[in-house]
This record gives C-alpha cells, sequence and structure tokens, in this order.
C-alpha cells in the first residue's frame, strides 16, 4: 500500500509518517492525526509494503512520497522513524538550518520511540523482539504467535501487535521482522548531520524502546526537543503520542 493522505490534502501542508515494525498506518492515524490535524497539517501514511526486501521498498515509497507532497514533517515511529531519519541523513545537503537543506521543503523531523542507533545489537530490545517474533510464527504458525502474542502482552500494545501482525501472510510477516531486526538507523554521526528542528519523544516505562534511547537521540541531533510520556497514557489517549512530538518539536525552536 502506498503513502497517501488519510483524510485528503485540501491545500494544507503535508506530514508524511511511517509506522513501525508490521504495524499500521491506522495505529499512526490514531496516534498522530488529532494533533497533526489541530496543527493545519495533512497525515500522509499507510501500511508498510510487503515482500522478500521490504525495508527497501519501504524506503522507496518515503522518497516517492516526499517528492509527491513536498511535506514539512517527516518522521515515523520505531522503525518508520529510523527510515526517515536515514531519508534525512542521506538527502540533505547545504549548511545546518539552510533555508531548504533537502530541496522539498521539509521543515521538521518526528521521531517517536527510536528503538536504537546504528546498526541493532543482539541485546537491543525491539530487534531481539523482531527475531523472537519471526522464529515463532516459523515453528508455531501465526495463529498460534498471534494468540501467544495477546495473551502475554496487555492492553494497547497487544492489541495493536495482534491487528498488525494478522494483516500479513506467515512469510511476509517473517520477511518482515527479520528485516527490521537487523536494519541500521543512523548513528551519532549520521543524526549530527541532520539539517531541521526534530521532534523526540519516548515513553518512560517502555523496555522495548527504552527511554534512554530517545534521550540520546534528542541529545545527538542538533536542534531537538524531547518529551515523555508514561505507556499507560496512550490506553487512555492514544492521540497523547503525537501531542507530545509536536511539542517537542515546537521545543526544538
Amino acid at each position: 500500500m502506498a503513502l497517501c493522505p488519510v483524510d485528503g490534502i485540501r491545500g494544507r501542508p503535508a506530514a508524511v509518517l511511517l509506522p513501525g515494525t508490521a504495524s499500521t498506518g491506522d495505529f499512526v492515524a490514531a496516534t498522530f492525526g488529532p494533533a497533526l490535524t489541530a496543527a493545519g497539517y495533512a497525515l500522509v501514511t499507510g501500511d508498510p509494503p510487503r515482500g522478500p526486501d521490504p525495508l527497501t521498498a519501504w524506503y522507496g515509497q518515503l522518497g516517492a512520497a516526499v517528492r509527491r507532497y513536498r511535506p514539512l514533517l517527516v518522521g515515523g515511529i520505531s522503525l518508520g522513524a529510523h527510515l526517515a531519519a536515514r531519508w534525512l541523513v542521506e538527502n540533505g545537503r547545504g549548511t545546518v538550518r539552510a533555508a531548504d537543506p533537502y530541496g522539498a521543503g521539509i521543515r521538521g523531523l518526528v521521531v517517536a520511540l527510536p528503538g536504537w542507533l546504528g546498526r541493532p545489537g543482539a541485546d537491543t530490545p525491539a530487534a531481539a523482539l523482531s527475531r523472537a517474533g519471526a522464529l515463532a510464527v516459523r515453528r508455531d504458525g501465526l495463529a498460534a504467535t498471534l494468540a501467544r502474542t495477546r495473551a502475554h502482552t496487555p492492553g494497547w500494545l497487544g492489541a495493536e501487535l495482534v491487528s498488525g501482525w494478522s494483516r500479513y501472510r506467515p512469510d511476509e510477516l517473517v520477511d518482515t521482522l527479520l528485516a527490521a531486526a537487523s536494519a541500521a538507523a543512523p548513528d551519532a554521526a549520521g543524526l549530527a548531520r541532520i539539517r531541521t528542528a526534530a521532534g523526540v519523544v519516548g515513553f518512560v516505562d517502555d523496555p522495548v524502546h527504552p527511554a534512554g534511547i530517545a534521550r540520546d537521540w534528542a541529545r545527538l541531533l542538533p536542534h531537538a526537543g524531547h518529551r515523555e510520556l508514561p505507556m499507560a497514557a496512550i490506553a487512555a489517549d492514544p492521540g497523547r503520542l503525537g501531542t507530545a512530538a509536536l511539542a517537542a518539536l515546537a521545543d526544538a525552536g
């Protein structure tokens, strides 16, 4: 599914945001849609592509969406944020905070729940979870893996994992999870090259996306604001994630 506007553009500036690994555009819309609409943005998102090389396809879709919609904001959740930041690292030019360093009108990066810096290690929580999920699907099948995931991951997170994973065929999900588990995020030097304001948000109590990683991203990005939330906040109001991210972006100046 290509990235597309959730509710039309209607003359508004676009914000292109990517979901996390095997997540959904619906989750991006639930968490970021209200805040972006209130701020006057049109959200452009979609489900991750499937196939044997999903991350290359995803990265290509991001580039195509930037060319088509000329967004003011790019970013995403977890792996989606990694890919958006990588695009900025690889497509920047000029000096920091130049008028248009990306040649596409981009003015801000939104980073929610980054999982790691550089290449993930064997003990990186989000990557380890993806590998374990892929192995479970291969060993036990998708239905059994989904049932176990729902039983052992309570609340909104379990519901979101089941919603996202159930949209895949077993082989597609395995390919996606394994690709994500080995995908490099920008390292410290890469983040230092990003030439735009950034808003970073993390959960204070998320064992999969440690709060310290979000703090590291905010520290290493040249012009970044940072906010934190408890995971329970999303159960009460999913839109608080987007509100916190845009507040962090405003803090960046």
